[in-house]
């Protein structure tokens, strides 16, 4: 359980007493007992970034700029690519399947394409000497656990 919820909910007292008397004329009061329910929202944020402009008292014209990366009339942030990246390398689903699943769940029309395009950017930004150094390590390590399954392999 977390301690602070998105949203809660009192759910009034409803029916009748046995009584007789409405149930949701009685004085009630919230009891410390309560339940959670967790659940994923996946859903398309869309941030619209507008100039401001005037002339200054020197006569010269001032004018806003976007802010950095911000350079097309309509673009896709940093964590579409990220989660393009993660769904076609790490969890292998095939572009056009991760194209599918940007449409149903967000609303967010993608070609295959694109998704390559994010994977190749990504890979541009790994840097060499991070890159080398795992690899060098992999190489002299006695033991590389290198699939899914519990078994060691030894590097020869």
């Amino acid at each position: 359980m977390v301690e602070d919820p998105d949203q809660g909910v009192i759910i009034p007292l409803s029916g009748t007493c046995a009584c007789g008397r409405c149930c949701a004329e009685i004085g009630a009061e919230v009891l410390p007992e309560r339940r959670q329910v967790v659940e994923v929202v996946i859903q398309r944020a869309v941030t619209e970034y507008r100039f401001v402009g005037g002339t200054c008292t020197c006569g010269r014209v001032q004018r806003s700029a976007f802010p950095e990366g911000v350079t097309a009339t309509v673009q896709y942030g940093p964590g579409v690519s990220a989660l393009a990246v993660y769904l076609t390398q790490s969890q292998l689903l095939p572009y056009q399947g991760t194209a599918d699943l940007f449409q149903e769940l967000a609303g967010i029309a993608l070609s295959p394409g694109t998704f390559q395009r994010a994977v190749t950017v990504a890979a541009t930004h790994l840097e060499a000497p991070a890159v080398a150094a795992i690899r060098g390590a992999l190489l002299t390590t006695p033991v590389a656990h290198a699939d899914e399954t519990s078994r060691a392999r030894r590097t020869e």
